[in-house]
């Protein structure tokens, strides 16, 4: 059982994020900041 005050529910897109689900998200989260931050890095390499 997850507590509620965990849960955000996003009516207009009628899901609800639950706790088991932030650790996806947080792993997309860092895939996508880590790929930014190499892309940073190699055009600072060229320059």
């Amino acid at each position: 059982m997850y507590p509620y005050i965990f849960s955000l529910e996003i009516p207009w897109l009628n899901i609800t994020l639950e706790p088991r689900f932030y650790g996806l998200f947080y792993a997309i989260a860092v895939l996508i900041g880590s790929q930014i931050v190499i892309a940073e890095i190699a055009r600072g390499d060229q320059a």
